[in-house]
């Protein structure tokens, strides 16, 4: 039977992001997945109207019937969270399954692109920052390193060309920069593997189209590699590859805004990793 994966995360009633992204491919991967929603959203905010509903109380009250309940998980992966108080409230949930030896991957979402997203503000990059403490595998871009190791007094570069160190010092064992730039502004993927005490460099080919969601899944991709008893620079280097296999084949949709629709690519998935 397959292992047991928690995904803390937002989710929308139309598109593939947050955790509607990371089911399906986990799924297809053999994993069992379940969810504590951070955010219910009405679509992916790419269409530019939407609406929102914060779920911290609805969260609170999960967690004690859970763990009134006993139930146990061998993996948490954590995604968008929408306050301070939210992440406190994920934080001390996970600290007690670290304690268990459970596998923990924190996708730190706040921003792209040199700023933060609309809505999210400063206070969220000191929240957020918190997170590397618990995670065993943490996978901010290179917008959301910057912004967290500024917070903390340790940045180094710029957004675009961030370090692997300041953000080890933060807390976070393994760690992997998704969106960075190499010297001559190439695309990298710029990681430090914790199980091997190794960094490495995955130079990527960028697909001329912008997909929400695709951070959310190659999240999903690479723990469920991990999982499996990939390192972390080989689940990167095919979870690259298979996002790139699925952007290249729907990058002619008539509508981007709803993400990959991920459950029509399980074959490009399963030939990627």
């Amino acid at each position: 039977m397959g292992k047991k994966i928690l995904l803390i995360s937002d989710i929308p009633g139309y598109g593939k992001v947050g955790a509607m992204a990371m089911i399906p491919a986990l799924s297809f991967m053999g994993y069992r997945c379940y969810n504590l929603p951070t955010l219910l959203v009405s679509n992916t905010l790419d269409y530019g109207d939407f609406a929102m509903m914060d779920t911290t109380d609805y969260m609170e009250k999960t967690i004690e019937v859970w763990d009134r309940l006993d139930f146990d998980f061998d993996c948490i992966c954590t995604g968008l969270l929408s306050s301070p108080r939210q992440v406190d409230l994920v934080l001390n949930y996970i600290k007690k399954w670290k304690k268990k030896g459970r596998t923990v991957l924190v996708d730190p979402v706040m921003g792209d692109h040199g700023s933060l997203y609309h809505g999210v503000g400063q206070e969220m990059v000191a929240a957020m920052t918190k997170m590397a403490q618990v995670a065993d595998y943490f996978i901010p871009n290179g917008t959301e390193s910057h912004l967290m190791t500024q917070e903390a007094g340790l940045a180094e570069g710029d957004w675009a060309h961030p370090s692997i160190d300041p953000l080890r010092q933060l807390g976070a064992k393994s760690v992997l920069i998704t969106s960075g730039l190499q010297d001559q502004d190439d695309p990298v993927i710029r990681g430090y593997d914790a199980r091997e005490d190794r960094y490495f460099d995955l130079a990527y080919t960028r697909v001329p189209v912008s997909f929400p969601g695709t951070g959310d899944l190659f999240s999903a991709i690479l723990i469920g590699l991990v999982l499996q008893g990939h390192c972390l620079e080989d689940a990167a280097k095919k979870a690259s590859k298979a996002i790139h296999a699925m952007m290249e084949s729907y990058q002619k949709t008539s509508d981007p805004f709803h993400g990959i629709p991920i459950e029509q690519c399980s074959d490009l998935l399963l030939k990627s990793i």
